[in-house]
């Protein structure tokens, strides 16, 4: 049987060399891989060590990817904290092909507390004790396994006392995404905050929560100057004086776009940002 990829779709293609045979329905079903998944409380025998082991625990937060200097050269990390039913939260850093895949695919989940299964993880004792992805380490998101089903229906009952430890771990520096040391604050108590703030004065509140965009007919351009990134009403890549910074420049589009921040209420936010790559109207 032939094997060949097209755009990333696998095709079969089945000839006359192709052996084919029916599978009789009194053979035993495949037996479910086996996994020897160590509880966080019991990890502290493996740190340092050669040991490869199998965790299940639930993605609670995660921070931006870093690049850092290593012995082999530049790498790319990010850091996902995750906690099993043990309560006890853990870092643990997913590096450079695992940053592109499997942590894109959690970051876009999060809120959702998903269940990862990683096999072939790194113990170690830095920060007290972490984990750290391999090379060989594969990271099943959201696995069809009993124990997989267990833990989602203890998070289920324990869904309050998840959300206390998550609050808890975010006060601390390390685990915010920002690096500040701000505390975290409702919606409710920045609406209040900012009725009694002076007008056209600037402040920044942390906050946890679920942005949504609830108006697809909206535009999600603007065209501005190049350099200032001012709103113009001149033609994508137009050339002109800009009257804000005072510099012969073009029009380029940037995107923006009006979201929803929900905790225990909503607020409106407006994003706008860099360039618009691969830009048509």
């Amino acid at each position: 049987m032939n094997f060949e990829c097209f755009h990333e779709i696998a095709q079969w293609i089945i000839n006359s060399r192709t052996i084919v045979e029916n599978i009789e329905y009194e053979e035993s079903p495949l037996k479910p891989p086996d996994y020897n998944i160590i509880p966080f409380n019991q990890l502290d025998i493996y740190k340092d060590t050669d040991a490869e082991v199998d965790i299940l625990a639930i993605a609670m937060m995660t921070n931006a990817p870093r690049q850092v200097n290593t012995s082999h050269g530049k790498s790319l990390v990010q850091d996902i904290y995750v906690i099993d039913s043990s309560l006890k939260v853990l870092r643990l850093a997913m590096w450079n092909k695992f940053v592109h895949d499997e942590c894109s695919e959690i970051c876009n989940i999060i809120m959702e507390k998903p269940i990862v299964l990683a096999t072939k993880i790194r113990v170690s004792s830095y920060n007290g004790l972490s984990l750290s992805s391999r090379p060989t380490s594969v990271f099943t998101i959201e696995p069809f396994l009993a124990s997989a089903i267990s833990l989602r229906a203890w998070a289920t009952e324990n869904n309050l006392l998840l959300e206390e430890t998550i609050a808890k771990n975010l006060d601390r520096p390390v685990a915010s995404t920002s690096g500040s040391t701000d505390p975290l604050v409702k919606i409710s108590e920045i609406v209040e905050a900012l009725k009694s703030i002076p007008a056209m004065t600037r402040s920044t509140f942390m906050v946890r929560g679920k942005f949504t965009i609830s108006d697809l007919h909206q535009p999600f351009f603007y065209l501005s100057c190049a350099k200032c990134s001012k709103t113009t009403g001149y033609e994508k890549d137009e050339e002109f004086l800009c009257y804000n910074c005072k510099e012969q420049t073009t029009a380029k589009p940037r995107w923006v776009f009006r979201t929803k921040l929900r905790t225990d209420g909503s607020i409106e936010r407006r994003k706008a940002g860099i360039v618009a790559k691969g830009f048509h109207q």
